[in-house]
């Protein structure tokens, strides 16, 4: 009996462990994702903003869409305005499994798709959804299990703030 009591007292500290490290992985993978997706934000301000080119001055940023991870977006500027007809999406971090856009708001529309782009000459950000430009900031948020990533992209401040917010 003493040996059966040891041996359930050894299953229940492993259980706690086995659950202790997968908490801590998921966190450590989504902190990952968070870091990566503000890395890629500010990569794309400061190429735009330096003047990068490939054929010719880029608007560079991330493509948002609801049921999907983010994606890298680079186009085209021409004439004042981002080339938007030739869509060069790309991934640019690890992808976390599960990990999906739960949630886009933007100030007076519906939207299930935006774009965040730096524009050039200075890096200018700017939110477009399906019909143009998109006025006011937005809050997007990712979500995996009872966590969620916030991503808070303020265009008039030109500024980007990321959170990770346990629900549990």
């Amino acid at each position: 009996i003493e040996i059966l009591v040891v041996i359930t007292i050894i299953s229940i500290i492993t259980g706690f462990f086995i659950l202790s490290f997968v908490g801590a992985n998921e966190r450590q993978e989504l902190q990952l994702f968070s870091d990566e997706a503000y890395a890629a934000l500010q990569t794309a301000r400061t190429d735009v903003s330096a003047g990068k080119k490939e054929d010719s001055v880029i608007c560079s940023g991330l493509y948002f869409e609801e049921g999907e991870l983010p994606q890298k977006v680079i186009y085209s500027y021409v004439v004042d305005a981002c080339d938007m007809t030739s869509e060069a999406l790309s991934e640019f971090a690890t992808r976390p499994s599960d990990l999906a856009v739960s949630s886009i708001k933007v100030a007076n529309s519906n939207e299930t798709s935006i774009y965040v782009l730096f524009v050039p000459p200075a890096g200018e950000m700017k939110i477009f959804g399906d019909n143009g430009e998109l006025s006011g900031a937005a809050l997007l948020e990712l979500s995996k299990n009872n966590r969620k990533i916030v991503f808070d992209l303020n265009p008039h401040a030109n500024k980007i703030s990321v959170t990770i917010v346990n629900e549990e």
